[in-house]
């Protein structure tokens, strides 16, 4: 079981952070809420680097390639090059205990 975090600080303002299912993540800045993708995979991985991100008010311009500059087949999003960077040398969600009382 892992633990859900509820809400983070992000150059000291308090975010809620909500998971989904469906979607890849939504930072809404003005509502201080983060909804990222849910689950322990590469993709989920990436929604809360990106929106994460985002929060920190860093735009898309700056977290996505031209695709003049890629070649085919090669992803347009610096983020998921670093997520899958970070996936490849092990960088998982913590597993948690039942009983954490230790």
């Amino acid at each position: 079981m892992t633990r859900k975090v509820k809400s983070h600080s992000f150059n000291g303002k308090k975010y809620k952070i909500d998971y989904a299912t469906e979607i890849n993540g939504i930072c809404d800045s003005v509502a201080s809420e983060l909804t990222i993708l849910r689950g322990n995979s590469i993709k989920a991985l990436g929604s809360a680097l990106e929106e994460g991100l985002h929060a920190l008010e860093i735009p898309d311009k700056y977290l996505h390639k031209s695709a003049k500059k890629t070649k085919v087949g090669q992803s347009l999003s610096k983020v998921d090059d670093l997520a899958r960077f970070l996936w490849r040398i092990g960088w998982r969600k913590k597993k948690y205990a039942q009983n954490p009382s230790k």
